[in-house]
């Protein structure tokens, strides 16, 4: 007697199914058969004296999922066979899993819903995301639904400028079989408005600059995508290119050629994309004049 369903079996695994048939005179012949094939003819008499068939399959694939075993016992042509039938369960390792990004660029500060959707699992895999290696945050929403052997994973996630160019990983698997993850990955594309950062030359101390010397400026951008415009100012009022007067501008830094008192005072720069436009933190410009001491003889 065999049970009418058997497993679930893990994909990969070995099958074993054994059937024993008791009485019957002339002893009965006593086989396997599946979708009307014969798969196994060979049986022994047991110790018990019972007739025992057993069926044995190195590895199961994926294909034997409800496949139907019959167990046939017969020892003349008049009758039909006595047949138990059994059903095979099994779990399955997922097949494909792959992230839907809902829009490309993304834009930062926003909200966003990604999906994931992994097909042949089952059960229902297991579906966990990652963000450079690390699982998300718990405080990301994260929801799974099954429709056969389809499960879509969502997560919900307002980028910022740290997440640009970082890699989003969803991975799938199913718990019952070692080694059965697969994973999508996508490298996020995020614009965000400039963040802007002003500082003077590496060489020079702001409170010891005296009159006459060569000062520069540097205005570091983060930026996607890069800035189209940069703007500097001193005392809120833009300062222009002008070779003759000694102020050179160039590319992302500022040069003040011999610096007069006049040229002391509060500057930034400001940076433009797409996104928007934001000034760096003021930087304070002091000069030292140039002192003449005078001896006086008696």
């Amino acid at each position: 007697m065999v049970m009418d369903k058997v497993g679930p079996i893990n994909e990969g695994s070995p099958l074993f199914l054994a059937c024993e048939v008791k009485g019957g005179r002339p002893q009965p012949t006593v086989s396997w058969w599946s979708d009307q094939t014969l798969v196994e003819r060979r049986s022994y008499v047991t110790s018990a004296g019972h007739i025992r068939s057993e069926l044995r399959i190195n590895e199961v694939t994926r294909t034997y999922h409800k496949k139907n075993f019959s167990c046939q016992a017969q020892n003349n042509n008049q009758k039909k066979p006595l047949m138990q039938e059994v059903t095979i369960e099994m779990n399955l390792r997922p097949l494909s899993v792959q992230i839907h990004v809902p829009e490309n660029p993304l834009i930062a500060g926003r909200q966003y819903t990604f999906t994931c959707e992994s097909q042949g699992s089952r059960p229902a895999p297991v579906i966990t995301w990652f963000e450079q290696g690390k699982e998300v945050e718990a405080n990301r929403a994260h929801t799974r639904s099954s429709s056969s052997e389809r499960t879509t994973g969502s997560l919900v996630m307002v980028p910022r400028e740290h997440d640009h160019q970082k890699k989003l990983k969803c991975q799938a698997s199913n718990p019952a079989i070692a080694g059965s993850a697969i994973s999508d990955d996508v490298i996020l594309n995020v614009q965000y408005a400039p963040v802007v950062r002003l500082r003077i030359g590496k060489n020079l101390v702001p409170g010891a600059i005296k009159q006459g010397s060569d000062v520069y400026f540097e205005c570091e951008v983060e930026a996607n995508p890069a800035p189209y415009k940069i703007v500097w100012e001193v005392n809120n009022e833009e300062v222009h290119h002008n070779t003759s007067a000694g102020v050179i501008l160039s590319a992302n830094s500022l040069v003040l050629q011999g610096v007069e008192r006049s040229s002391a005072g509060t500057y930034t720069c400001s940076a433009t994309n797409t996104q928007g436009t934001q000034r760096s933190n003021p930087v304070r410009l002091d000069i030292m004049c140039k002192c003449t001491v005078l001896r006086l003889c008696s």
